[in-house]
């Protein structure tokens, strides 16, 4: 997701993992394909946090090629992660209690919750992502709670 968003939902497929060759040839230009039509940034930067998969050398090879800049993370710092500090959350409150049927309906369920999140929220969570910053500095890497 983006300050305007949701850019994509994907999967791998049932029961597969997210590998750099799915990043290479599916994720990353499925991403930018639909930022560079919706007449998206021209500048684009790249952020997630460093799961191997994303410190990869041909992802960061390929979002080099896409002339992407690639937003550096600490580890272990949930609390400067968008995903983290603000999706992950809502989706566990809106999902932990449901049963779905297959699948398919989860993976629908899903999208449409998503989609459903206003367009302030997003915009409100990378308009203070700065603070967020701030606070972690200056409380020396503690988590925000």
């Amino acid at each position: 997701f983006s300050i305007k968003g949701i850019v994509s939902i994907m999967s791998p497929g049932i029961g597969a993992t997210i590998t750099s060759d799915y990043l290479v040839k599916t994720a990353i230009p499925t991403v930018l394909k639909k930022l560079r039509e919706e007449g998206g940034p021209r500048r684009i930067i790249w952020h997630w946090d460093n799961a191997p998969v994303h410190k990869a050398k041909v992802v960061v090879e390929k979002l080099r090629q896409e002339h992407i800049k690639i937003m550096e993370h600490p580890p272990y710092s949930p609390d400067l992660s968008p995903p983290d500090f603000y999706l992950f959350g809502r989706v566990h409150s809106a999902f932990s209690s449901r049963t779905f049927s297959d699948l398919e309906e989860l993976f629908r369920e899903f999208s449409s919750f998503l989609y459903s999140i206003p367009l302030s929220e997003f915009h409100s969570v990378f308009s203070t992502w700065p603070d967020r910053w701030t606070t972690v500095i200056k409380t020396k890497g503690a988590y925000i709670i």
